[in-house]
């Protein structure tokens, strides 16, 4: 696959097929800013924790002890509140 960048407004690229000429995608800046602030986001895909598989492993667990802190102080304070 080869991938073609253009200088127009929306920075275009175009991915496109070396045995046939087809094209087989088409990505522009709205596209790769949602790809970014969305599955970047969650799917943890970004190139220095993928390179680094400690790392990556490192911040999932980070973020997952987060979660459970949050979700059960929430409960905690739901439980509360509902008993007063």
């Amino acid at each position: 696959m080869l991938r073609v960048g253009f200088e127009d407004a929306a920075q275009s690229w175009f991915y496109i097929d070396p045995r046939n000429g087809d094209i087989l995608g088409r990505v522009d800046n709205s596209r790769r800013t949602y790809r970014w602030l969305f599955n970047a986001m969650h799917s943890l895909d970004f190139p220095l924790l993928l390179r680094h598989r400690p790392a990556w492993d490192t911040v999932m667990v980070l973020l997952s002890l987060i979660g459970i802190v949050v979700s059960t102080s929430g409960i905690v304070i739901g439980w509360r509140r509902l008993r007063s």
